[in-house]
């Protein structure tokens, strides 16, 4: 079952209020994926986070560079990780179906919610393509055979379990959709 601890809620609020000041952006929702979200988690398992973004008013106005699609930062020796992705940036996941744009809105453990996140969850479950998703976990099956397999490294379990649960997810979707 999914599930994190009060006491590392509390931790990983923090951490993203310190991301949102120090990266001078503003969060718009946060959650938990990973071992934690998926019910694996064990003792050691970091919490892996992504959070939404959008530029801070003064950041948007005042650079002359391209806006900051994708941020990444880690807390306490690993034990918390950000990715943080612009709201264009998931958008533009979204309308391709992406699975990792969709798990964001249905993982179950949110450190942060809004009603942007609110909303598009209830617009995603009517208008994702399953035609796109199963494209979507057919290469991920792919590339993670390649990566994992193919290519020679040490074959453990939760090598192999990416590329199957991929996999299996190609299948469902190749028959259902």
């Amino acid at each position: 079952m999914p599930m994190i601890s009060k006491q590392k809620q509390q931790r990983a609020a923090a951490h993203v209020s310190h991301f949102e000041a120090t990266n001078d952006v503003n969060v718009e929702f946060c959650v938990v994926l990973g071992s934690h979200a998926s019910g694996t988690a064990h003792e050691d398992s970091d919490v892996d986070m992504l959070s939404v973004h959008s530029e801070a008013r003064k950041a948007s106005y005042c650079t002359l560079t391209d806006r900051r699609d994708r941020l990444e930062v880690t807390y306490e020796d690993g034990e918390f990780e950000i990715e943080s992705w612009s709201v264009q940036n998931l958008l533009s996941l979204l309308s391709e179906s992406n699975e990792m744009a969709l798990q964001v809105l249905q993982t179950p453990i949110v450190i942060r919610n809004s009603m942007l996140r609110l909303r598009l969850k209830s617009y995603m479950v009517e208008n994702h393509s399953l035609l796109k998703l199963y494209h979507s976990y057919r290469s991920k099956a792919k590339n993670n055979y390649k990566q994992y397999i193919e290519s020679g490294q040490r074959q453990t379990v939760k090598k192999n379990t990416f590329v199957l649960i991929a996999a299996l997810k190609a299948a469902y979707m190749r028959r259902v959709g």
